[in-house]
């Protein structure tokens, strides 16, 4: 079965196709993970500000206010599980070795 020229110059290659896909949605997963995670780690903070200004929607703004002060943490905490989640599959299934044969 042969590609048309546009598909054959737009497939993934190979690296990609074993580490990309699979390395970017374990980070996108454990990104959503930390943040929740660490959002819920400041919810004493949360609960003063709602106490202070006695106001539910303040608390909410509070939250996401915070979000992007997390993510940087969670983006680089969850990039280096989702690489070694990744590397340890490739491992398992000997396609690393694999790889390594073939010069990559």
């Amino acid at each position: 079965m042969e590609l048309s020229p546009f598909k054959e110059r737009y497939r993934l290659p190979l690296l990609w196709q074993l580490w990309l896909l699979p390395c970017l949605t374990r980070v996108a997963l454990f990104s959503l993970l930390f943040v929740v995670t660490l959002l819920l780690a400041r919810l004493k903070e949360v609960a003063k500000v709602i106490i202070a200004s006695r106001e539910l929607s303040q608390g909410i703004l509070h939250c996401l206010y915070q979000i992007p002060v997390i993510f940087p943490f969670a983006l680089a905490f969850s990039s280096l599980f989702a690489s070694l989640l990744v590397a340890e599959a490739l491992s398992n299934s000997c396609q690393m070795i694999a790889l390594r044969a073939s010069g990559i």
